[in-house]
């Protein structure tokens, strides 16, 4: 399965084996959230099902906060340049 960034999922016997690449990189916050496993000096990732999540669910989930957090970071980075630009209007001005 792949998501947005290329962030691919793929199905093993012990989880989701997550891959990242385009230099994309998982927060903290999100690995934390969901007891992400390292297999790969933080290129690949295990995402197990848990209690609260079967296997499909937890997919689901993670892909759901993938995009939230995609969004932020998009909305973080719009109000940073907002700022730089302002900064340079008043230089100029």
């Amino acid at each position: 399965m792949y998501l947005k960034n290329d962030i691919q999922l793929f199905c093993e016997e012990m989880g989701w084996r997550i891959v990242l690449s385009n230099g994309y990189s998982l927060s903290k916050h999100l690995i934390a959230e969901f007891d992400l496993e390292t297999l790969d000096e933080n290129i690949a990732y295990l995402l197990k099902d848990n209690d609260k999540y079967d296997r499909i669910q937890i997919a689901v989930e993670f892909a759901r906060k993938v995009k939230e957090e995609d969004r932020r970071r998009t909305s973080c980075a719009l109000a940073e340049n907002r700022e730089q630009e302002k900064g340079h209007e008043e230089e100029i001005n």
